[in-house]
């Protein structure tokens, strides 16, 4: 369900529509709330002991620092637009 939402926020995006920009920031958002899910999570497993599981790798905040960048990018277009 992510995938198709992104696509079609990139596309709007792309054409500069105002759907876009407000798809853009509600995608960036989403997705880097899914990915303080997907580390808190690995926190807890690597927690619990389950072998083969670190609590954080250096490129999972990679993710997060794009995303960030990403919608502040879209704020500050649109606010000088």
């Amino acid at each position: 369900m992510v995938v198709p939402t992104l696509v079609l926020a990139g596309v709007l995006l792309w054409l500069r529509t105002a759907w876009g920009y407000a798809l853009g920031v509600a995608t960036c958002v989403y997705v880097g709330a899914y990915q303080l899910n997907y580390l808190t999570a690995r926190y807890f497993v690597a927690q619990a002991g389950v072998p083969g599981v670190a609590y954080a790798e250096p490129l999972d905040l990679l993710i997060p620092a794009l995303l960030l960048a990403s919608l502040l990018a879209l704020i500050v277009h649109r606010r000088a637009a």
